[in-house]
């Protein structure tokens, strides 16, 4: 085990003095003193325990589960070249995805960092790196079975691969769903248009036609 983790695990008086001295995190005059002594706004498991501090962490009422999600795909901006490839994201596609891939990574760290201390000195992007989102784009609407995204993150060694797997293979199906029907809704838009358009223009020749056959007949009658 790493000398780090091993101190860690073996502190009695102050966790977070313990990282800060591991560290070297300043002020260095407080940064060894225990949280009281530090005057930290929360304290660490060990001195809130010694000083009887408890806390109580309530999620707001009027939150909901995974309300953080984007409730639609967004259109793509408006073009007259036909959609993109079935298998692959277009760059409005891919730049919405990776936002919501952005946000679950804030959820992963979200739901592990507060309640291991040995996971606090670690980037937010570490939870769900960039590498792993970039994979997932890359293949995102090719993911058709939990196998075939577990075999996307492998190479990656994701830490919390057996734990939250599941729930992002549920969340890229139900987003997937979501890109097809907004794909199937503007191809239904083009159609439309293109129809509207040839309409317009049989009209129009049609119209012409009348107007040259008066005028014919009009030359007739005057001879």
């Amino acid at each position: 085990m790493d000398i780090g983790k091993a101190l860690f695990l073996a502190e009695e008086t102050c966790l977070t003095g313990n990282i800060n001295e591991h560290y070297g995190n300043p002020p260095l005059e407080i940064s060894r003193l225990d949280c009281k002594q530090a005057g930290r706004k929360v304290y660490c498991s060990r001195c809130a325990l010694r000083y009887d501090v408890s806390y109580d962490f309530k999620s707001p009422e009027s939150s909901t589960f995974f309300a953080w999600l984007p409730l639609s795909v967004p259109p793509s901006s408006k073009s007259t070249v036909p959609h993109k490839s079935k298998t692959s994201l277009g760059k409005h596609e891919r730049a919405s995805m990776r936002i919501w891939l952005l946000d679950f990574r804030k959820l992963v760290w979200s739901q592990f960092e507060p309640y291991d201390p040995l996971l606090s000195h670690y980037p937010v992007a570490w939870f769900f790196s960039d590498s792993i989102i970039n994979a997932i784009l890359d293949n995102f609407l090719k993911i058709d079975s939990m196998d075939n995204l577990l075999s996307i993150m492998q190479p990656f060694s994701w830490k919390f691969i057996d734990s939250k797997s599941d729930q992002l293979f549920r969340l890229i199906s139900d987003f997937q769903q979501a890109i097809h029907d907004r794909r199937a809704e503007e191809k239904k838009e083009r159609e439309e248009k293109q129809q509207s358009r040839k309409g317009k223009v049989h009209s129009k020749g049609k119209d012409q036609a009348t107007d040259e056959s008066e005028v014919e007949l009009g030359s007739g009658r005057t001879r």
